[in-house]
């Protein structure tokens, strides 16, 4: 009997193997783009984002940054302009995920971060000492994006824990 049985799921496998190679899926057959991407790793200005990975605690817990923004100050801003889609691109990016966050014990430092899309204000959120938020960006139809950060006197990094461009559905 195991004369028999290791032949059949050795051909088994070898089978599955070469179907799951050989037939594309259906996001294949229908030309949908499937990869994600990251925004920094897009055509951006501004050297103000350090890909740098590191653990950073922010709410008392450890998570794996991708990498920082240095915070400006108040009268000076730095700011990231990102190409996301061509104009009038068809297969582009649909959705911009981003998650930052502000380490533990930056005491009494406050960071104001503002997106704009295609130019206009589209979403901001002030960050204290130990804040995470994640940003969802409906980026269909839009061709850049741009991130300003603020400060109240201190630099202070802001960290960048997740940055997915999502394509279109």
């Amino acid at each position: 009997m195991m004369k028999v049985f290791r032949p059949f799921c050795a051909c088994l496998i070898g089978l599955v193997i070469v179907a799951t190679e050989t037939f594309p899926t259906f996001a294949q057959r229908a030309g949908v783009e499937t990869k994600v991407a990251s925004l920094l790793s897009r055509t951006c200005t501004g050297n103000y984002v350090q890909k740098k990975i590191a653990n950073v605690s922010i709410g008392r817990r450890l998570y794996p940054s991708r990498a920082y923004i240095d915070s400006g100050s108040a009268s000076q801003p730095f700011l990231i302009v990102c190409k996301v889609n061509s104009k009038g691109s068809k297969k582009g990016f649909g959705t911009l995920r981003f998650t930052l966050g502000q380490q533990d014990n930056s005491t009494s430092v406050v960071l104001d971060v503002r997106f704009f899309l295609n130019g206009n204000l589209t979403s901001s959120y002030t960050f204290r000492s130990g804040e995470l938020r994640t940003f969802l960006l409906d980026v269909s139809r839009v061709e850049d994006v741009a991130i300003e950060v603020y400060n109240n006197g201190y630099s202070v990094p802001l960290y960048v824990l997740e940055d997915v461009l999502e394509p279109m559905n």
